[in-house]
């Protein structure tokens, strides 16, 4: 989901409140500590550079008089560094304050306007107390925004805390909106951290919209969650292999947000007795293709060999041509120009037929630029104090497990910092770590309300920087 660092927030906000709570104790009542917003800067899977930015406002969100969500909605915002609109997220919360539904606006990347919109029906999953789904699962419908044709719908199942598996439908908007095909996705052999994926295999099953299997691949992940590989084996109406194709990502270098960047991607295509077929190199330049050279064969010796240009083209989100062409020239195996075209593409990343009008307009209009949101102040937790004592809480779970540990620093009985550590269903690793902040924070004993600022530092596993955040009261 793209607010959860927006979950995030709220168990950060939920801990402020049972700390004020907990050490103003004679002054009776509960802290209504409503956030306002928050400036927030993600970081990339080093934890070195920031990926993307966000803002989220929780002015929509309700709040009962003890400083618990019984509703509303919080809207959530996600830019590059470069101020790039990526996401635009809306939450809506239930009356017990667990998320019931949520909206995703995936913005295009190389031009103004929506790529997608993705709604998520949440009911169907069962959520713990620090704001992570730990069962049941999540409906995921995806639409086009100019046409509203569902582009795919399916479901994501939770076990433990952990994502497990992934079911969905895809259809084409091109035929009337019929079954396209079907996915299968299984998560036993990836390893994750939360919802960041850190290593391990996935595998996929492709169908055929009759559900006959089409094709299975396997999903190799590195530790930094960048993709390593990708082996797909597809198969005929009779299960027969037909080929082989296999990705290799390993001379690809990838951007904070772990999209290609440069570098090249490799693709092998092999028949059923691992005979070579072809072998395929698409050069990444400024995170889009900018050359393709494709070796074909034939009884192991070279045929021929198919160079394509992307010198001017546009592309969307999935590094499909749209609304322009690419050139393609094709040699012969003693490497003469046997021929050359120009291959056009419509809006939506359609090839169109030799000499059909084309819908092509030239530079697409840029990607709008908004300010990327400053955090209110760089991040220190205050000096040690002899005068300082430590308070620890911990929290279990039903079966027992230990959920999550956290540390209160007090200076003269005031409260100024807090470590949180919440831990996965085995009780035991690190998922992450939430260092808080609390000086900026001033609580009004008589009207029970919090103001002020809390910055925050999330680490994944608890020593790699995640996001920075400010949330202001």
């Amino acid at each position: 989901m793209n607010a959860t660092y927006s979950m995030d927030h709220l168990q950060a906000v939920a801990h402020v409140g049972a700390i004020l709570n907990a050490t103003n104790a004679n002054a009776g009542g509960a802290a209504v500590n409503r956030p306002k917003t928050a400036n927030t800067s993600h970081y990339d899977a080093t934890g070195q550079t920031v990926a993307t930015a966000s803002t989220t406002s929780y002015e929509g969100v309700s709040f009962g008089s003890d400083g618990s969500i019984t509703g509303g909605s919080l809207s959530h915002q996600s830019v590059s560094p470069e101020g790039i609109k990526l996401h635009t997220t809306a939450v809506n919360f239930q009356a017990d304050g667990k998320p019931a539904s949520a909206s995703i606006d995936v913005h295009n990347l190389h031009s103004d306007g929506d790529f997608k919109k993705i709604a998520m029906d949440l009911s169907g999953a069962t959520w713990n107390d620090g704001y992570n789904i730990s069962s049941g699962q999540v409906k995921v419908t995806a639409t086009d925004p100019n046409t509203q044709a569902t582009l795919h719908e399916g479901t994501i199942q939770f076990d433990k805390e952990a994502l497990v598996s992934g079911s969905f439908t895809h259809y084409d908007p091109q035929n009337g909106g019929a079954v396209s095909g079907h996915a299968e996705i299984d998560y036993a052999g990836a390893k994750f951290l939360g919802t960041s994926i850190v290593g391990g295999q996935y595998s996929i099953r492709s169908l055929n919209p009759d559900k006959t299997l089409s094709a299975t691949s396997v999903v190799s992940v590195s530790p930094l969650g960048r993709l390593d590989s990708v082996e797909t084996t597809n198969v005929g109406p009779d299960s027969a292999v037909k080929t082989k194709v296999k990705v290799d990502f390993s001379k690809v270098q990838f951007n904070a947000r772990n999209e290609f960047d440069s570098g090249d991607l490799l693709y092998t295509v092999q028949d059923d007795k691992g005979t070579k077929l072809s072998e395929t190199a698409v050069t990444y330049k400024g995170a889009v293709p900018s050359l393709s050279q494709t070796l074909v064969y034939q009884d192991n010796a070279l045929s021929s060999k198919i160079m394509i240009d992307y010198t001017g083209a546009a592309f969307n989100n999935q590094n499909q041509v749209v609304n322009s062409s690419k050139k393609v020239d094709v040699y012969g195996a003693d490497n003469k120009l046997v021929s050359s075209s120009m291959v056009t593409y419509d809006e939506r990343g359609q090839k169109l037929k030799p000499g059909a009008a084309a819908k092509v307009h030239g530079a697409p209009a840029p990607p709008a630029r908004v300010p990327v949101p400053v955090l209110g102040k760089a991040f220190a937790l205050p000096p040690a104090d002899p005068n300082q004592t430590q308070q620890t809480d911990k929290k279990n779970r039903p079966d027992g497990t230990l959920q999550q540990v956290r540390v209160t620093t007090l200076v003269a009985g005031k409260p100024v910092s807090a470590l949180v550590t919440a831990y996965a269903a085995d009780g035991t690793t690190v998922v992450k770590t939430y260092t808080l902040d609390l000086t900026g924070i001033s609580f009004d004993e008589n009207a029970k309300t919090v103001s002020g600022a809390l910055n925050m530092q999330t680490h994944l596993g608890g020593n790699i920087l995640h996001a920075a955040s400010s949330i202001q009261y």
